[in-house]
């Protein structure tokens, strides 16, 4: 089924020498969805009729980063390239973050470095039950 909400933008990549696959990601601005707290500046992807997911959850939101990295792991697999792995950055334990969750933006700190979970960065913060992707959360200072 369709969704009702207004795509906010269309991705196609069509390789050409005659392959007729193409890949197109349409775009949904995260707002759309407030009763999920979809955060300001983030996107959920659908390619084809499939709300794009990196760990199997309902819902999940993409920097525009991270929507420039899901085109690159198909440019990368159609060259034959093995896509590569990224790096936890390196963020400590009790770091003051602000963090993005299905219940809306809290001030918080890490209880953990991030981890790779099912291909893709998460960390574990105070006061949410779940893992948390690293594009939901903004380093803040000790000031702040």
């Amino acid at each position: 089924m369709r969704d009702p909400r207004s795509k906010f933008m269309n991705i196609g990549i069509k390789r050409c020498e005659g392959d007729k696959e193409h890949i197109g990601l349409g775009l949904f601005l995260a707002t759309k969805w407030p009763s999920k707290h979809g955060p300001e500046g983030m996107v959920r992807v659908q390619q084809g009729e499939t709300w794009v997911s990196r760990d199997n959850a309902k819902y999940d939101w993409f920097t525009p980063e991270a929507v420039g990295e899901l085109v690159a792991r198909e440019i990368r697999k159609a060259m034959g390239l093995p896509v590569p792995v990224p790096a936890p950055p390196d963020i400590a334990p009790n770091t003051p973050v602000c963090a993005w969750t299905y219940d809306g933006m809290m001030r918080t700190s890490t209880l953990g470095r991030p981890l790779m979970r099912y291909g893709q960065l998460k960390v574990k913060v105070v006061g949410v039950s779940y893992m948390l992707p690293i594009e939901c959360i903004e380093l803040l200072s000790a000031e702040e």
